[in-house]
Parts: C-alpha cells; sequence; structure tokens
C-alpha cells in the first residue's frame, strides 16, 4: 500500500473521476517543481465534495490523502511518469490546459498513460498478501487438510484473530484455574436436573467443562477491543513509521536486499573455502578432464553427428540434402527405391572434409529421420496392392523389378 503513495501515486492522472485527477495532478506538479505541497492543496475549497466508488468524500482531504508521502525525488527518480522529463511538459501542458488532453502533447500523454498506467498489471495487493500467507500455513503433501481449515488459518493470521484465539485461551484457563481453586472448598454443588428426574448428579467442575461457547466468547470481546484501538490516526502514523525506514534503509525492501547480498557474498566465501580444503586440493584441471573422458555412459554432444560412430547411410545422405550437396540415390523402378548409392565411408569422409577433419558436425535432420526403410514399402504394396502403392510411394505406376520375381509373386498371389 505504502509504495502505492509514493512510486505509484501519479498512476491517479488516470482516475476517471476528473475532478481528483486534476486537484491531483495540479499538487504533483507543483512537488515536482520543488514548491509547497501544503500550500498546493490548502488552493481546494474545504467544502468540495466528490463521489468516488459510490461514497461522497471530501476533496480536500482525499488529495491531501493521496499526496502525503509523495517527494520532488520520488517523482524524478521512480515514479511512472514524471520520471521522463517530456512526460513531465505533457503533464503540466494538461494542468495548464485545466486537466483537458488538447493538442499534440494532450495526445501524446493520453497515450502515455493508455501504456504505462492502463497497460500495467494491477493486482490486488490483499490478495496477494492471503496467497503468501496460505503458501506459509500450507503443509507439504498435505491434502488431507480441508480447505476450510486452511482458511481459518489463513485468515486467522491475515485478520489477527489468532491472536484473539490465543488470548482468549489463557484468559479462559485462568477463570478454570480461579473457579476450581472457589470450588475446592465448598459441597458439590447439585445438578438442576435432580429435582426432575430423582437422580443424583454433580455439576462438572470448570476444569472438566467443554471450551466452546466460553473461548468463542472471550475471543469476540478481545477482538472488539483489539479493534477500538485501531483507530485512522494509528494507521497513519504506522504509514509514516514505514517511509521513515524506508528513507533510513532498514525498511522491509531494504532488509530483503541486505539478504541477497549477504547470501551471495556467503555462496562466493562458500565457493573458496571449498576449493581450499584438504579433499578438493588433491584434484585439479587435468583430474577432471581425465575423470570426464572415462565416464560411463560417455557425454553426449546433443544436436551433432558423431563420425567416429556414423548414423545410418539415409541419415547421412538426408543431411547431405539438408545442405544442398549432390546425393546418389536409385532409380524408382530398382528393388531398393530412392535409396542412397553411396558407401558410408564415402560420406563420412565428405563430412571431414567440409568441416576441416572435424569428427562432430551439426545435426540437421529430425530424431526420427532415416526410419523409412525396404519393409515400409513392402508393407504398403500388401495394404494397397502393387500398383497404387508404388504411385503413392514413388510417384509412377511401374513395378520395381523385386515386385516381377517369381518368389514374391508367388507369396503374394499377383
Amino acid at each position: 500500500m505504502h509504495r502505492w503513495l509514493e512510486d505509484l501515486v501519479d498512476c491517479v492522472l488516470a482516475d476517471p473521476n476528473p475532478t481528483v485527477a486534476f486537484e491531483v495532478t495540479r499538487v504533483l506538479v507543483a512537488v515536482y517543481d520543488g514548491e509547497d505541497k501544503n500550500a498546493a492543496v490548502q488552493l481546494i475549497d474545504g467544502a468540495t465534495v466528490v463521489e468516488v466508488e459510490g461514497q461522497t468524500v471530501n476533496l480536500l482531504e482525499l488529495v491531501a490523502d493521496i499526496t502525503q508521502f509523495v517527494t520532488t525525488e520520488i517523482l524524478h527518480e521512480s515514479s511512472v511518469l514524471f520520471v521522463h522529463s517530456e512526460t513531465a511538459g505533457d503533464i503540466k501542458e494538461r494542468v495548464t490546459n485545466g486537466g483537458n488532453f488538447i493538442g499534440e502533447s494532450g495526445q501524446r500523454l493520453e497515450r502515455t498513460i493508455k501504456t504505462l498506467v492502463y497497460g500495467r498489471p494491477v493486482h490486488s495487493h490483499l490478495s496477494e498478501r492471503m496467497v503468501n500467507i496460505g503458501n506459509r500455513v500450507t503443509q507439504k503433501h498435505g491434502k488431507h487438510e480441508f480447505e476450510v481449515h486452511t482458511a481459518g488459518k489463513v485468515n486467522g493470521l491475515a485478520n489477527g484473530t489468532l491472536v484473539d484465539a490465543r488470548l482468549a485461551a489463557y484468559e479462559y484457563e485462568a477463570l478454570e484455574r480461579a473457579e476450581a481453586m472457589n470450588q475446592a472448598g465448598r459441597m458439590p454443588t447439585k445438578h438442576w436436573r435432580d429435582a426432575a428426574t430423582g437422580f443424583s448428579r454433580t455439576a462438572l467442575g470448570a476444569d472438566r467443562r467443554p471450551r466452546g461457547k466460553g473461548v468463542i466468547l472471550l475471543k469476540i470481546k478481545a477482538f472488539l477491543e483489539r479493534s477500538a484501538r485501531v483507530t485512522v490516526s494509528v494507521g497513519k502514523a504506522a504509514l509514516e513509521l514505514a517511509s521513515d525506514r524506508k528513507a533510513g534503509g532498514t525498511g522491509l525492501a531494504a532488509r530483503a536486499e541486505a539478504r541477497a547480498a549477504t547470501q551471495v557474498v556467503d555462496s562466493k566465501a562458500n565457493v573458496a573455502k571449498r576449493m581450499t580444503s584438504k579433499t578438493m586440493t588433491q584434484y585439479d584441471a587435468a583430474y577432471f578432464a581425465t575423470a570426464a573422458a572415462a565416464s560411463n555412459p560417455p557425454r553426449l554432444d546433443l544436436g551433432k553427428l558423431d563420425l567416429l560412430n556414423p548414423p545410418s547411410k539415409e541419415i547421412l545422405a538426408q543431411e547431405c540434402e539438408l545442405r544442398d550437396l549432390p546425393m546418389k540415390r536409385s532409380g524408382d523402378d530398382t528393388a531398393y527405391p530412392r535409396q542412397a548409392t553411396e558407401l558410408v565411408q564415402f560420406l563420412v569422409q565428405r563430412w571431414r572434409d567440409i568441416h576441416d577433419g572435424s569428427s562432430n558436425i551439426p545435426k540437421l535432420t529430425s530424431f526420427g529421420a532415416g526410419t523409412v526403410t525396404k519393409k515400409i514399402h513392402e508393407a504398403a504394396w500388401f495394404s494397397l496392392g502393387f500398383p497404387s502403392a508404388f504411385l503413392v510411394i514413388t510417384g509412377s505406376s511401374a513395378e520395381p523389378k523385386w515386385a516381377k520375381t517369381r518368389k514374391t509373386r508367388g507369396f503374394l498371389g499377383y
């Protein structure tokens, strides 16, 4: 919330209420120019009221609350709009024009507001706070916990009611002990039902009674007492304290940054300490290189082809074709149509010559490249019939030589 009243305070220029947007803009321009903020606020008529989200509020008090923490440094260094000098000039012209977007500067400012304010991801700080609290109270692998129980714990932390419950429990225990000591020296109290039922019963002592409604009543009383202490002045004092801590470098953000810097320093110190330990001094770069070379399984060069263990001929052929290199293939009417005819040794040597003798070359083919074999072609002939299958595979209706052999014709009944 404090950030909305400092770094993001100039987002109010996009407020749907033009009166609020204009008066706040006028005060922000005065602060930007180093003028007295209180004097600029006091120029507003104290009797003027505006309607904000269905509620009627005093305009003077509203503008004073919105601009209470803004300073010249914030507007010049960390604001949304005033940090840009050109945009600040457009804002001043808007104030001169009575809050209207007039001329080229007005169009430019309107576009800037739509970009930097309307385009800014806005979310509920309250909902984010509830999510953070929920992350803290949710147990790992605790899927057995009902949502009602988790929501109760989250609300208890967010609203401070866990403190009320704890105080109520302590107070009830004190009452129990006091009443138990008071009853210790007296005769047992007869139950009120004895006269109606004829049974002799003894009322439960204070230490044996269930803690239901008694604790709830004390919890409500504690909540009301705490709520009565939280007034508007208390809220303003809390915001002022947070502002002072931020200015002094002791706020939440400063502590988080200091902690992060400490962790980085500690991490580097731990690395240096580990490298100078007795264990690590026994190893050097040559040891690690030898160990890596002897690792099992060996290190993989992903995205490369290892020519020392070359892939299939079809993959090598496709690699050539993807690079527009000439590749000899068999004809369409052969026993193995469209198959690479060059030897693997020649293809490997060609790749090494192209890559200056290197055995690792970049791989362009996909993972499943080279899987189309003769069996796939023959399966198509089985399912589609010889002429139609060959037309699909090769684009020609001519039979291949292997389909004309007597053994194949007899096996297929063709």
